[in-house]
């Protein structure tokens, strides 16, 4: 059985497919069109899945979208529009048309492409959460779904057993955590359901002072639930609008996205994301004591706050908690599919030791043999690369890295990644000023051996995902710099060998060199645009900004002419 899952429509857009309940490719549309959380129809992701799968449209048995249209999204615009009427009477009704348009578009464009079979929709938060268990290793766990809102609730908590769920409880929209990030987050000249992660990092810089006037905004209610006092903000009554008046009176003017950062915006990020921790240890608290469950399955948007997920790691008790790589609105596409493949086909689920992040498009050495050739662009290849590139780095270049296939989700994790030497204290500020171009505040991630993640950080649990914030011991904070954030933390990758070979290998060899186990690990992009997702996006990229060389496969490009020829590591094969 095929079924095709679909993000659709509305930011993030993907395409999932499965065959049964193996994930066969997943990628959001933004790789391949290169516009960050495209909203397009995602039909170049679907192509490439039909072609990753060598099928055709006609055999996909089913096609499913994360949104269940059009009752459910109805009735909650209803109940908006009675509670806040009349102020939210255009922003529901603009609303109401919005999905329906798009609704008709995506059954258009997927019957457009030829596919005659049954479409589905299944609920947004039962989409996240079939997203953020079943590839899970867990047989049993409690579920916890944060994001802006769904159909309906913000919040969702439940209890996975075998493959079934149990809801509990949920809270519903406007009452909304992931609302209230993006309300600052666009107060503070940022842009909303992108720049959140953004906002995390600044919270850093400053301690969160305004606490109190926060915990007045988030009122947390006994059983686990919550409630903002919604005079804060209109984003439930105005299109494009997040936050009111009487927020402006609180902490005053808003931040435009040219003028600079000032202690009172890095105090407010600081609080904001005080608050959002204090917030959703009191969920888990609930479900924890509410469950008994041993394990924890996190989804939604707001499972991607790292420095929290930490937090709950150290503090909560459980034996193990997993965040799906894609725990944003990407991965619904990938919780719709797998939904519809339980609930038709019965199949008892079996835990996955590990969930494989590694499934958008890839390209052979061949392939990027023939783009180098074709752009005439000096190249050499060697057999023990990773080798060469390790040395590389421990002589401070900064390295553009391609390999295998491309990551879902927003996490560079060691296949389109862009790297560099840890140990350099100016590197940080050298990446993002010269490569990234972005703001100076923004962290760096440490990709590091597994075995070796208690040795630099103040926890032995795996991260795979880059989801979880650890403390980097003060014994090594001096050795690494560069991806040591200011407040001490890191946001750790882990990396085994059967997780991902090559990369494993290359970290390896620059602890050869360098005897450090970790490595400087950022995305393969630069500011406001996605991760790069062929060799063309890669080169250009390259090209275009500070990296001294790129890895494509087991190819090494050099920006400084005559860096290949004085290359004095045996090479295979050079052309130029």
């Amino acid at each position: 059985m095929y079924i095709l899952g679909l993000k659709y429509p509305g930011h993030d857009a993907t395409a999932v497919l499965l065959k049964n309940n193996h994930v066969v490719f997943a990628s959001a549309q933004e790789r391949f069109d290169q516009r960050k959380h495209s909203h397009a129809f995602p039909m170049e992701a679907i192509k490439c899945a039909l072609d990753m799968a060598s099928i055709n449209i006609e055999q996909v048995d089913i096609v499913v979208f994360q949104y269940n249209y059009p009752l459910s999204y109805r009735n909650m615009v209803a109940r908006t529009f009675m509670n806040y009427f009349p102020l939210a009477t255009s922003s529901s009704l603009a609303n109401l048309r919005y999905q329906m348009a798009k609704k008709a578009v995506g059954e258009r464009d997927i019957r457009k492409l030829g596919f005659k079979g049954p479409i589905y929709y299944v609920d947004h938060h039962a989409s996240h959460r079939a997203s953020a268990y079943f590839p899970s290793p867990f047989e049993r766990a409690a579920v916890l779904i944060i994001d802006g809102r769904g159909e309906r609730a913000s919040t969702t908590f439940s209890l996975a057993e075998g493959n079934r769920f149990i809801n509990l409880k949920h809270v519903d929209y406007p009452h909304s955590l992931g609302y209230l990030y993006a309300a600052v987050t666009s107060y503070l000249g940022f842009c909303p359901d992108s720049d959140e992660g953004k906002i995390m990092g600044l919270s850093s810089y400053a301690e969160p002072e305004y606490i109190n006037t926060f915990r007045h905004i988030v009122r947390l209610l006994p059983e686990g639930g919550f409630a903002l006092d919604m005079s804060y903000f209109n984003y439930h009554t105005r299109v494009g609008s997040y936050f009111s008046k009487r927020f402006l009176k609180e902490f005053g003017p808003p931040r435009r996205p040219e003028e600079p950062l000032t202690s009172h915006h890095k105090i407010i990020a600081a609080s904001l994301q005080r608050i959002t921790e204090e917030t959703v240890l009191h969920f888990v608290k609930w479900l924890k004591d509410k469950t008994g469950a041993d394990n924890l399955c996190l989804g939604g948007g707001v499972a991607l706050n790292s420095v929290t997920n930490g937090r709950i790691m150290r503090e909560m008790g459980f034996d193990g908690i997993f965040v799906q790589p894609a725990a944003g609105d990407d991965g619904s596409a990938l919780g719709a599919a797998l939904e519809i493949y339980h609930r038709l086909s019965g199949t008892p689920r079996y835990p996955l030791r590990y969930f494989d992040p590694y499934l958008g498009k890839g390209h052979s050495d061949e392939e990027i043999k023939k783009f180098l050739d074709d752009k005439r662009i000096p190249y050499r290849k060697y057999s023990d690369i990773e080798r060469v590139t390790a040395k590389i780095l421990s002589e401070g270049n900064i390295v553009g890295w391609f390999q295998g296939r491309a990551e879902f989700g927003p996490r560079a994790l060691g296949n389109r990644s862009i790297l560099a030497d840890p140990r350099f204290a100016d590197m940080k500020d050298k990446v993002n000023r010269k490569v990234k171009f972005r703001e100076d505040f923004r962290p760096f991630a440490p990709a590091t051996l597994e075995e070796y993640v208690g040795e630099l950080f103040d926890s032995i649990q795996p991260s795979p995902y880059m989801l979880m914030v650890y403390n980097v011991l003060p014994v090594v904070r001096d050795t690494i710099p560069a991806v040591t954030h200011v407040d001490g933390t890191a946001r750790v990758q882990s990396v085994n060998e059967s997780q991902n070979k090559k990369f494993y290998r290359l970290i390896t060899e620059f602890k050869k060199l360098t005897g450090v186990p970790a490595i400087l690990n950022t995305s393969f992009n630069v500011k406001g645009k996605p991760i790069v997702n062929n060799p063309e996006d890669a080169f250009e990229c390259f090209w275009n900004t500070e990296m001294d060389y790129l890895v494509m496969g087991d190819f090494l490009i050099a920006k400084k002419e005559g860096a290949l020829k004085n290359d004095p590591i045996e090479k295979i094969e050079i052309c130029s």
